[in-house]
């Protein structure tokens, strides 16, 4: 039985009140505190649900907000064993703790004796959080948005948005995603009616994915997380901006493999995916996971450089700021990358026959609805094939000398090329000056590229458009 994880956001849940739950249109009622460990009883179903407090709820001193930032694990435990009593030893549940924004009060009973909590953050760091928290779900994940502030809310939705996306493109050539998300609404509980039934509605949340990839060239900014904005910082910026977390030379290894596939795929080029010179995965110096862990680690490095400040009656916590976009982008990459690796471990073993590059890609375009690609490329290939009887078994032959014997030929041999790299877009990768051709034993036509062009195409296809 695949496991749903549900997610909700908490409020001051020991203040919670036993509501009676239904499903929309089901009979079956339920009565507990949380909507989330009513669903799973309700659907009989194997469910795990993450419980996201904010920090601004757990915060009740200045020696809490040390103990949060140096080992949150203790506060987690503490809050794990609360809900435990609440929910009961049959529901399997996690805690995670959300950064809070605003200015919210530490109220200690006496009159003029509260404390003001001020935290300086963003919400970029709040969705990049949820992302993090969410990014290993493997199949099936239901967000409650029924309570929580609706800056967590908004969160929460704009990082699931995010997760749909990288899942989607983890596969997009492979036109298969078993990730789904749902997302649950209840009626606000307030001021209850004795005896009311509050419905349990779920509803499909999905996100469009098209087939792109968030960098058009190499030319990237290294920085995850900004320091332009970090005033509370400024005697130290220097030194946290040198330590941050970064775009590395495995990053940059990554984003290139993946922009020259991309390209290869969106700008006709598939003989480049059976030329390891021009697009070769290597798994010693592309790490996926090393990538992953620098996603998290930039939330991590945020919480370890806080900087908190007492005066007077206020308290302050300062951040960084993540950037989001830049996180964001590099994510979409690598589940870019993860679908351009499978598809080309696919094919690596295979000869760059002229039968395999045709079968190989009519299924591919036509997955990724790039039909215009394949009829271009249907042209130039069988324009290849018109010369298989000049050619011997075993020799290596270029397609210039082939063209240049055909006697049909003569006037657009005599025509100069005004432009080569337009003319290598234009023929499918196929143009005739950078070809090879082999007849093989199986009397199929194999393509290779010259090895004086590799570097030019690499530099074609890393920059297509200009």
């Amino acid at each position: 039985m695949t496991q749903i994880t549900i997610v909700q956001i908490l409020g001051l849940f020991q203040t919670y009140s036993d509501v009676n739950y239904k499903l929309r249109g089901g009979d079956q009622i339920i009565r507990c505190k949380f909507s989330s460990v009513a669903y799973g009883k309700l659907k009989n179903e194997k469910i795990k649900i993450l419980f996201f407090i904010p920090e601004s709820l757990i915060i009740k001193d200045l020696s809490v907000i040390k103990k949060l930032h140096q080992s949150p694990e203790e506060i987690i435990k503490i809050y794990e064993a609360k809900l435990r009593k609440i929910i009961g030893e049959d529901v399997e549940f996690k805690v995670k703790i959300i950064p809070s924004i605003g200015f919210y009060e530490i109220k200690k009973g006496a009159i003029n004796s509260n404390n003001i909590l001020a935290f300086h953050n963003f919400i970029e760091n709040i969705i990049i959080k949820f992302l993090i928290d969410l990014i290993d779900i493997k199949k099936e994940l239901i967000i409650d948005i029924s309570t929580g502030f609706n800056i967590y809310i908004h969160a929460l939705i704009e990082a699931v948005r995010s997760l749909i996306v990288y899942k989607k493109l983890k596969n997009i050539l492979q036109n298969k995603n078993e990730f789904k998300v749902k997302c649950m609404i209840v009626p606000p509980v307030i001021g209850q009616i004795p005896d009311q039934v509050f419905p349990i509605e779920i509803y499909d949340y999905k996100a469009k994915v098209f087939f792109d990839i968030p960098y058009k060239n190499l030319n990237i900014n290294n920085n995850l997380i900004s320091f332009s904005n970090g005033d509370a910082f400024n005697n130290n910026l220097e030194k946290l901006a040198k330590n941050s977390p970064k775009l590395d030379l495995n990053s940059r290894c990554i984003i290139n493999t993946t922009l020259l596939s991309f390209n290869a795929i969106k700008y006709n080029v598939p003989l480049a995916f059976f030329s390891k010179e021009l697009i070769e995965f290597n798994s010693n110096k592309e790490n996926i996971n090393q990538e992953l862990e620098k996603i998290k680690n930039v939330h991590k490095f945020i919480e370890k450089t806080a900087k908190i400040e007492k005066f007077d009656d206020k308290i302050f916590i300062h951040r960084l700021k993540c950037l989001k976009t830049s996180i964001v982008n590099l994510l979409f990459t690598l589940g870019l990358y993860q679908s351009f690796k499978h598809f080309y471990e696919e094919i690596m073993m295979k000869n760059p026959t002229i039968s395999n590059i045709r079968n190989t890609f009519q299924g591919l375009y036509k997955k990724i609805d790039m039909g215009s690609n394949l009829r271009f490329l249907e042209r130039d290939l069988k324009h290849i094939e018109k010369y298989k009887s000049k050619i011997k078994e075993g020799e290596l032959i270029e397609l210039r000398n082939l063209i240049n014997t055909n006697k049909d030929q003569k006037i657009e041999i005599n025509t100069p090329f005004s432009d080569e790299k337009r003319n290598f877009f234009a023929h499918s990768g196929l143009q005739r000056d950078y070809i090879q051709l082999k007849k093989n034993e199986e009397d199929e036509l194999e393509l290779y590229y010259k090895e004086e062009y590799f570097e030019t195409v690499k530099k074609w296809l890393l920059n297509p458009e200009n």
